[in-house]
């Protein structure tokens, strides 16, 4: 049973990315207790730098255009000309979502640059920390935050056995031709990535040409098939070892 159930989380791990709906509803974070330390510039720069030694960006001059305007920032604006300030930052923003969508940085390196900038527009904003309200009644977040591995308690090299496993089963073993990770841990994601096709064959299987094909997204939704069985089979069986059903037999 233990086995089976390993088997169907890598499954569901490696085939089935999370909706934002499926994301909306899987961690709920208790925001009243939580306070964050203001975001400085100098903290993003860091940021660019750990992912830039963990592969985040697929083309350097990426990493080179974002120190620019980072440092453009730390030295040529007022430090109290907060409007500047901000209208540079959602400049940075919207460079980082061309960038990604270009291909040429990570999902996991955009979301974790877009997370750190979005903390730097409210670094003036105070934050509202009470711990005698009803507990029933606390404000909530229903959002999966995105964070390096190291946070996350996990390592580097955890992440990169991922990649090879993933590029072995559409290179090497020819196991699908596509496929979406998503690595979590402690309501942290640590990687979100699409590898491959969506799309690859025709109803033949044949291969199709290369501009027929669909490449894979992170927010591809796929047809589970008959792998639901295997996972409703495994949802019974956790119900009847507690109890809560009983098989009919006759």
């Amino acid at each position: 049973m233990k086995h089976l159930l390993i088997l169907c989380w890598i499954l569901l791990i490696a085939f089935a990315p999370l909706t934002a709906d499926v994301q909306a509803n899987s961690v709920t974070v208790d925001t009243a207790q939580q306070t964050t330390e203001p975001t400085k510039v100098s903290d993003v720069q860091l940021l660019i730098e750990h992912l830039k030694r963990h592969d985040g960006f697929m083309d350097a001059r990426v990493h080179n255009d974002l120190q620019r305007q980072l440092v453009v920032m730390r030295m040529m604006i007022d430090p109290n000309d907060t409007d500047a300030l901000t209208e540079a930052m959602l400049a940075f923003k919207d460079d980082l979502a061309l960038y990604h969508a270009q291909n040429r940085m990570s999902t996991t390196a955009y979301e974790l640059l877009r997370k750190k900038s979005d903390l730097y527009l409210l670094r003036d904003e105070t934050p509202i920390a009470t711990f005698d309200q009803d507990w029933n009644n606390r404000d909530t977040s229903h959002t999966l935050a995105y964070h390096p591995p190291e946070e996350a308690g996990l390592t580097t090299s955890f992440i990169d056995e991922i990649d090879s496993i993933v590029h072995a089963g559409m290179t090497t073993d020819q196991l699908f031709p596509g496929a979406v990770t998503l690595v979590g841990k402690d309501g942290k994601i640590v990687q979100h990535e699409a590898y491959g096709d969506a799309y690859r064959f025709d109803a033949d299987g044949e291969e199709l040409p290369s501009d027929e094909k669909i490449s894979m997204q992170t927010d591809t939704i796929f047809d589970l098939a008959s792998l639901t069985k295997t996972f409703t089979a495994t949802a019974v069986m956790q119900l009847e070892e507690r109890g809560w059903c009983r098989f009919m037999t006759r």
